[in-house]
């Protein structure tokens, strides 16, 4: 049963990441969307990262998936 919740929770982690950043590339929405840009012009080092939004409610969702099913286990 611990394993199989523990599934559940990475695979509705993935779903719910994967879901919100194709939406934010989909319809332009700056906070789901994720870029990387990266300057070297000898010594310019820049890097911009993008949103981790997405990344963070994705393993809300995933805690909270787990949780319901141990609960409906019970």
């Amino acid at each position: 049963m611990r394993k199989r919740a523990r599934w559940i929770s990475f695979w509705t982690f993935i779903c719910t990441t994967a879901l919100l950043y194709a939406a934010g590339h989909a319809f332009t929405i700056q906070w789901l969307m994720y870029r990387h840009e990266y300057m070297d012009q000898k010594t310019g080092f820049y890097v911009h990262t993008g949103s981790l939004a997405p990344a963070v409610i994705g393993v809300l969702a995933g805690l909270i998936a787990e949780r319901i099913y141990v609960y409906q286990e019970r």
